[in-house]
């Protein structure tokens, strides 16, 4: 009866998916829980969390599997229908996936005990990680950082270019490239075009000619399978004048084209044209100095490794090692590459102004503040239009000092003052010893990276629970990223942490607790309301700390607490508008006024707006969390967010939790008001009148969430013994890949 039920899905998916071309996933819910819930009742015993598990990977296994192999849209539907249908009867029968799960498991110990044996024998193999698993995501980095720099390629930086629009232009047609309108008088050597390939693989040739009348002047064959998304390809004219170049004309033509690619440039958003740019070679100090620290980046891997081999480290122990990969990183990101640090490197110029005598208010957001005539040298990537570094004697320029002047800034404001407070000391110090605009921002870079470090560090110290959470989520490669910069997240990310950590440390204590244990998680939560109060929900964690571990009632406490954060929250912000001479910038403007007339008009509205944001934008927010670096400019291979979703798995598998069910329940409900608060702030203030898609929400806001989230789920009781060395080993690996994809793109 099973089999016919099996092959009448199969013949049913296929249907479907004639018709619903393309939507996979719901095909996979909806087969999935029809075998769960009809077809074998006792799958239930294994839980719903590990039923929703096999789900999870099964839907990423498929969807990877389509976005990197298959592009034929027939061919994409008979291979899901045949793999959702055969995944669902595998895995929601026991009996199969405890043959699957005892062969696995049995696989792995045979190997990993061979490896260990041959670890143990040779000294010299101690610098690689001694778990054979680890081992494998070790050749697997070094594989797919190859893969990357090959796809990237590119050691051209721009001397021309136009803003692009986000309007894709078909090519694969026969294309005419009008460069009539560029103006520069920089020698070039190469032309390089930015192509979208819509995160699919294609597969067609193309041929980039440059032709005079009859006669081919220049031409060069490709396959749409090297490009990346966004990624740019840069064509070597070697030396050509741009008014020699003008004479010729320009053709993208397709020699073959493979049914169902979609490959496209952009448009320049002033012309209407196809966007391009004029680039020339980096100079040869760049790319020695991109060999030496690659040759770092494997030494220092191969010294943790080695460390972490040959003694059993504590997790705050591990973390400082993990500096010799965190300090080259904040150097190695160049500056104003992280989003919008452009403004928070202003902002925080401006508050470490505040206290000058000569420092006078101009209204609330308006304000002149002193700086180095040549600090627009550190824009000496030409951010999100070349993200390279062009010579070392860029550099050095921008290392001289430069003469004092008042420049207006548009993009100052006070607020969160909280969130720039070590910004704006680094730049203080830097900026009074010296007038280099390089030396200054990267001081204040340095300055402020300190001071989130050793909140971190603090956070995984005083946690008597998950301590191998608070380091992964202290190590994620998106933490990393703005960690180093000037954005506010840096001490949002931390700070969350330190609070999380601090009451922990307060649910599990065996001591009595007094008011002065509530001063430091207060204050965490002050900060973290200063700089987006959309966390407001993570209060509820007070509300955990058991009964009669206070001298009086702990609702006191906590309601004193929760009342002092937003009184230092609101009282700041007063003051600061008092002595800005200004009442403060309402944050409700006229497009946010009228989203809320039409929500509340319309409810039901709301709910096409989550269908859209999520169908949309889920994979972009997943990106976001673990790698999608710059300017939203590269990204680490999506095989990452699995490994880093394992790792996840496997420390919260291995912890047992402090929390009841009910109030795990309710954490998990505050944490998912959060994230709605996330994304309702963001389409009041953000986006477009009655727009179906929320804007501006990225990965990264949800980091300050992640430990508050795992809490959630953490089952009672322990259900895998963990191994720290598989855990630390993992992380070397991972900023392994981090510190190379980082040096392969910018240099």
């Amino acid at each position: 009866m099973r089999n016919k039920l099996v092959i009448l899905s199969l013949v049913l998916l296929l249907f479907i998916f004639s018709y619903l071309n393309g939507k996979y996933i719901p095909m996979m819910i909806f087969t999935y829980f029809i075998y769960l819930l009809c077809f074998n009742k006792t799958i239930s015993n294994d839980g719903w969390l590990k039923n929703f598990l096999f789900f999870f990977g099964g839907t990423f296994l498929l969807w990877y599997i389509l976005n990197t192999f298959i592009t034929a849209i027939f061919l994409k539907n008979i291979f899901a229908a045949i793999f959702i249908t055969v995944y669902s009867y595998i895995f929601t029968n026991v009996s199969i996936r405890l043959k699957i799960k005892n062969v696995l498991i049995s696989v792995i110990k045979k190997y990993n005990l061979k490896w260990n044996t041959f670890h143990e024998k040779h000294f010299i193999l101690k610098i690689l990680p001694k778990n054979i698993l680890v081992l494998f995501l070790f050749i697997i980095s070094i594989i797919t950082v190859i893969e990357f720099s090959f796809k990237t390629a590119n050691d051209y930086y721009a001397v021309f270019s136009q803003p692009k629009s986000d309007i894709p232009y078909d090519i694969l047609k026969k294309t005419k490239i009008d460069i009539d309108f560029a103006d520069t008088n920089k020698s070039f050597s190469a032309i390089c075009f930015k192509f979208g390939t819509h995160d699919r693989l294609n597969f067609s040739d193309l041929t980039f000619a440059i032709v005079s009348g009859e006669t081919t002047v220049f031409k060069e064959k490709f396959n749409a399978s090297t490009l990346e998304n966004l990624g740019d390809k840069c064509f070597d004219l070697k030396n050509i004048s741009l008014d020699e170049l003008k004479k010729y004309d320009l053709y993208f033509i397709p020699t073959s084209v493979t049914k169902n690619d979609f490959l496209s440039l952009f448009k320049d958003k002033d012309t209407g044209n196809i966007s391009f740019s004029l680039a020339k070679k980096q100079g040869r100090d760049v790319s020695l100095v991109k060999a030496g620290l690659i040759f770092y980046s494997f030494l220092v891997f191969f010294m943790i490794n080695y460390i972490i081999n040959s003694k059993k480290l504590t997790y705050n122990q591990l973390y400082i090692y993990l500096l010799m990969f965190l300090i080259p990183i904040l150097f190695i990101i160049p500056a104003l590459n992280v989003p919008d640090e452009f403004h928070h490197f202003y902002r925080s110029y401006g508050n470490s102004q505040i206290v000058d005598n000569d420092f006078k208010y101009n209204g609330f957001d308006n304000l002149n503040i002193k700086v180095p005539d040549n600090i627009s040298c550190l824009n000496y990537t030409q951010v999100q239009v070349s993200n390279k570094i062009s010579s070392l004697n860029t550099l050095s320029d921008c290392l001289k000092n430069g003469q004092n002047i008042y420049i207006y800034n548009s993009s100052h404001g006070f607020s969160p003052l909280f969130g720039y407070i070590p910004q704006a000391t680094g730049i203080k110090i830097a900026d009074a010893v010296s007038d280099s605009p390089l030396f200054i921002f990267y001081f204040g870079r340095l300055f402020s990276f300190l001071v989130v470090f050793t909140i971190c560090y603090l956070a995984i110290k005083i946690t008597p629970k998950y301590k191998g959470l608070f380091l992964l989520v202290a190590s994620l490669m998106m933490f990393i990223q703005q960690m180093i910069s000037y954005s506010y997240d840096a001490i949002l990310n931390a700070v969350a942490l330190l609070y999380v950590a601090s009451l922990i440390k307060m649910i599990c204590t065996k001591d009595k607790l007094s008011f002065k244990n509530f001063i430091l998680p207060t204050i965490c939560l002050s900060i973290i309301l200063n700089i987006k109060i959309v966390y407001f929900p993570l209060a509820i964690l007070m509300f955990f700390i058991p009964k009669g571990k206070t001298n009086r009632n702990k609702y006191f406490y906590i309601v004193l607490s929760i009342f002092v954060s937003i009184l230092l929250l609101k009282g700041l912000n007063y003051f600061i508008s008092l002595a800005a001479g200004s009442s403060g910038t309402s944050v409700i403007n006229g497009d946010a006024s009228k989203q809320i007339l039409y929500l509340v008009k319309h409810p039901l509205f709301i709910f096409k707006v989550i269908y859209s944001t999520l169908n949309y934008n889920t994979l972009f927010y997943i990106r976001g969390l673990v790698g999608f670096f710059g300017w939203f400019a590269f990204k680490i291979s999506d095989l990452y967010f699995v490994i880093y979703l394992a790792l996840f798995l496997y420390l919260l598998f291995s912890e047992s939790n402090i929390l009841s069910s009910r109030q795990r329940r309710l954490l998990f409900g505050m944490v998912l008001l959060s994230i709605l608060g996330i994304f309702g702030a963001m389409y009041l203030l953000w986006s477009p009148y009655k727009t179906l898609i929320v804007e501006g929400v990225q990965g990264r806001y949800f980091i300050p969430l992640l430990v508050p989230l795992m809490m959630a789920f953490i089952p009672r009781e322990t259900v895998i013994k963990k191994d720290d060395n598989i855990l630390f080993s993992s992380i070397n690996v991972l900023l392994l890949e981090f510190i190379l994809v980082l040096i392969i793109w910018y240099f």
